[in-house]
Parts: structure tokens; C-alpha cells; sequence
């Protein structure tokens, strides 16, 4: 049953050439693409949906209005470390900021090893690539973009 979804995660943007790697995949003869490959049993120790502490690929897509008044599609593809995923009854929302010195090195390394782990491409990891997003959005649908940096109107000189 869809709901509204509450993430609280350390995000890092892929770039659209990673994101859209394929991989072989004997059991099936096919190709798998980057979440197919991701729940790979042998990498079940450190990648799970919804589980704080794993990581995650997910996907993020918005409309986006141009100057014009129409709508063009936006789409993102990231890694999520998952630090909270819980149902809720907020509205939706999206929140982003930069990590601090302290959590730059606390995550960067983390990142890194993953893409070690999993034999991906390691694209770079640092603080203009990584973020802390949380956003609330109705889980029947994908997940927004959330990734630039979001100010809080309440917190603005008045």
C-alpha cells in the first residue's frame, strides 16, 4: 500500500554515465541495470531498501517549469547511506545541505569503499558531490530530486 515516505539519507549524485551502466547477468541472459545489479544477493550484506545504516540506489524524478511555461522532465540518480526511512504523515517537503567537516570524513571513505565492494566506476567523492537530504514524498510515485541545496525561508532575516 503506497503512503507517505519520510528519508533521511547522505546522498551522492551519479553521474548519468555510471547511473546508466548495464550488467551482464548469466542466471537470466540479460542485462541488468544499476538497482537490479545492486540487489545482487552477493552484496546483500551492505545495500538494503529502507535500512538505516546500507546503502541504496535510488532514483529521483520532478517536472520541472521552463521560462517558456511548459513542463520538462528532471531525472537524478544517486547512492543513498540510508539514516532514516519511516512512514509519516507529513506533507511533502525536500531539505538538503552540505556535510560538515566531520561527516565529510566520516562518509567520504564509506563511499568509497562501496564502489570498491560492488566494482563500480568510483566517481568523485567530496563535498561539492555529497549532501544530507531528507524529503517526504508519497511512495507510490519516484521519489523527488533532492540534491541542491534548499534554504529555509523561516530562518531569513525578516
Amino acid at each position: 500500500m503506497s503512503e507517505m515516505e519520510r528519508v533521511k539519507a547522505v546522498r551522492l549524485r551519479l553521474p548519468e554515465e555510471i547511473a546508466k551502466l548495464k550488467f551482464r547477468n548469466e542466471k537470466y541472459d540479460c542485462e541488468d541495470d544499476l538497482q537490479e545489479y545492486l540487489d545482487r544477493p552477493e552484496f546483500s550484506e551492505f545495500i538494503g531498501w529502507k535500512k538505516p545504516g546500507l546503502f541504496m540506489a535510488r532514483y529521483g524524478g520532478d517536472l520541472i517549469k521552463d521560462e517558456n511555461g511548459n513542463y520538462q522532465s528532471k531525472h537524478e540518480y544517486y547512492i543513498d547511506i540510508v539514516l532514516a526511512d519511516d512512514d509519516t504523515n507529513y506533507d511533502e517537503y525536500t531539505k538538503s545541505r552540505m556535510l560538515t567537516e566531520n561527516e565529510l570524513e566520516k562518509y567520504i571513505p564509506k563511499f568509497k569503499t562501496f564502489f570498491d565492494l560492488v566494482k563500480l566506476p568510483c566517481p568523485p567523492i567530496n563535498k561539492d558531490t555529497l549532501r544530507v537530504v531528507e524529503f517526504v514524498y508519497y511512495n507510490g510515485c519516484d521519489a523527488p530530486c533532492c540534491f541542491d541545496i534548499t534554504v529555509d525561508k523561516f530562518y531569513q532575516e525578516v
